[in-house]
């Protein structure tokens, strides 16, 4: 039976207007959430589904195309917030919980991963390999969002979203020796050796720590002569932007440039940590309401569709 398509036959390069029916329908959906006690989080993601191919198909996934710049700015804006709760000096009684934390999911979460699929679905090695390393991150967009939306605090949040911050800083690595591992086996004359395997992860760790540790030094910097909080958010937003461009650039990861800008704003320049947590509070709600969105109509049930 021919599933019956309402789309809008809005042109994708209409982005602005995309944009506004998305930040619109996920900012009410969102608030129809909280009135039922749910985080607003799951009533944005379900506002994408609805507007999306698996539902109302108002939008199909061509039409958020346009959009990607939107979504970096919001990867690279959670990932600068999520570490500013790094920091070294606060969490020294934690290094202890945070770093078995750490080496369980970097080693157990990934292995059973990938016994699961490849020996108990019977996936090619590749595929157990690339789904093992991803399964070691932890979502940090809804965890800030959640933690910021019922506003908690105290020792058991600084050292949950820090959990966050480094999961996804050792799942990056994780990724990136992964891949590297299924482009050898794919291509043998691609020139990588085993040791370059081992290498690349590393390479990216340093690449990210010189662009995210400079521009943060730079913002660091730039922020003793700023004055007024508006001025705070625009030097802040340039950092981001300037972070993300760079580590594009030299084919570095960007948010993993973004994480280090972050640790090195909070760590280096403790008394203004207004940078992670008050510039962006005006607009951080609809970046998020966005992103959530988007990634609630970008998930179509017909990829889980079998046969």
């Amino acid at each position: 039976m021919k599933r019956h398509n309402c789309t809008m036959h809005i042109p994708a390069e209409n982005s602005m207007f995309i944009l506004a029916v998305l930040l619109a329908f996920g900012a009410v959906c969102g608030q129809l959430a909280k009135r039922l006690h749910l985080p607003s989080v799951t009533g944005q993601i379900l506002a994408g589904v609805l507007l999306g191919p698996s539902v109302l198909h108002v939008f199909g996934h061509d039409a958020v195309e346009g959009l990607r710049p939107v979504l970096h700015f919001a990867l690279s804006l959670i990932a600068v917030d999520v570490v500013t709760h790094l920091h070294f000096r606060r969490l020294r009684n934690a290094f202890k919980r945070l770093g078995v934390l750490l080496i369980l999911e970097a080693t157990l979460t990934p292995m059973l991963v990938y016994l699961a699929l490849v020996f108990g679905a019977r996936q090619d090695w590749t595929f157990g390999i690339l789904f093992g390393a991803l399964a070691v991150s932890t979502a940090p967009a809804t965890v800030l969002a959640i933690v910021k939306e019922s506003r908690s605090k105290g020792v058991y949040v600084r050292t949950l979203v820090a959990a966050v911050a480094l999961n996804n800083i050792a799942c990056i690595m994780l990724f990136e020796m992964a891949h590297t591992a299924v482009n050898v086996t794919l291509d043998p004359g691609s020139g990588i050796s085993a040791a370059g395997v081992f290498l690349a992860p590393v390479i990216q760790l340093l690449g990210a720590a010189a662009i995210g540790g400079c521009l943060g030094v730079a913002l660091i910097l730039g922020s003793k002569h700023v004055i007024h909080i508006e001025q705070l958010t625009t030097v802040s937003i340039i950092a981001i932007f300037l972070t993300t461009g760079v580590a594009d650039f030299f084919g570095v990861s960007n948010l993993l440039a973004c994480l280090f800008l972050g640790v090195t704003m909070v760590n280096l320049a403790p008394e203004k940590e207004e940078i992670g947590h008050r510039v962006f509070v005006n607009f951080e709600p609809a970046i998020l309401a966005v992103f959530f969105t988007l990634a609630g109509l970008e998930l179509d049930f017909a990829f889980l569709k079998t046969g």
